[in-house]
């Protein structure tokens, strides 16, 4: 199975979607700890392998946060965006040696994303964060955490109808999602539950949706049940399989 061409782009894919994650995740951790200049979000966006994160402080003034996977040597010879940005993300592999001493940088270890280089016009200083994960949510994220932000916000054995469960995961991530009104984050929510029945992540009986713990035990064990949810899905006819 997971040599289908289907599973392969899907693999490929999440391996970018999971590079990007660690930069967007940890840039917002650095925003949520930023406790003398505290920074509320104004706009978010993100592609496959970039993403923009405006924000605003609490003196009114905005702040760039713009990330990249690829090679930083690549992209600085492109438009990085309509505005230059205050601070570039990027992971400690892609920053090599081509970090410029006249920008801001968040550089992210990705063994551990918790911990941050904060590269400021030259002056580096090492950060430690605090660990959110699998947060923050936002609808171009990894599938596996996607899901787990679900199984943290449920529980394991707790047993919900489903619009309690839509108003409960939408209200816990009001605070906690990235670039969604609160109606996009309701149908992103009710999708991603409709999806996870039908993938048998999460059961569902008359009296409620409940995750299935034993999907869960690791996110190779996830996929490999969702692989075999993506081809049901993307295969439709007889050539296909």
């Amino acid at each position: 199975m997971e040599d289908d061409p289907l599973i392969f782009q899907l693999k490929k894919t999440e391996k970018g979607k999971s590079i990007l994650f660690s930069l967007i995740s940890a840039s917002f951790y650095y925003l949520k700890m930023n406790g003398d200049f505290p920074m509320m979000v104004r706009n978010f966006s993100c592609t496959n392998e970039r993403f923009n994160l405006e924000t605003m402080d609490s003196k009114g003034r905005n702040f760039s946060f713009f990330g990249y996977t690829g090679k930083l040597a690549k992209l600085l010879t492109e438009s990085l965006t309509s505005r230059k940005p205050d601070i570039i993300v990027c992971t400690a592999r892609s920053a090599g040696v081509d970090v410029d001493p006249l920008r801001n940088y968040l550089i992210i270890t990705e063994a551990n994303p918790s911990r941050i280089m904060l590269n400021s016009q030259g002056k580096v200083e090492e950060i430690e964060l605090i660990n959110l994960y699998p947060f923050p949510y936002y609808e171009g994220m990894p599938i596996y955490e996607k899901f787990s932000v679900l199984k943290v916000i449920m529980g394991i054995r707790n047993r919900y109808l489903k619009n309690d469960l839509i108003s409960l995961v939408t209200k816990e991530l009001s605070q906690m999602s990235l670039g969604l009104s609160t109606y996009e984050l309701w149908e992103s929510i009710k999708k991603l539950i409709n999806e996870g029945v039908e993938a048998y992540v999460l059961s569902e009986n008359s009296m409620g949706i409940k995750i299935v713990g034993s999907r869960f035990t690791s996110r190779r064990v996830f996929m490999e049940n969702y692989y075999r949810y993506y081809m049901r899905i993307n295969k439709t006819t007889l050539y296909d399989f």
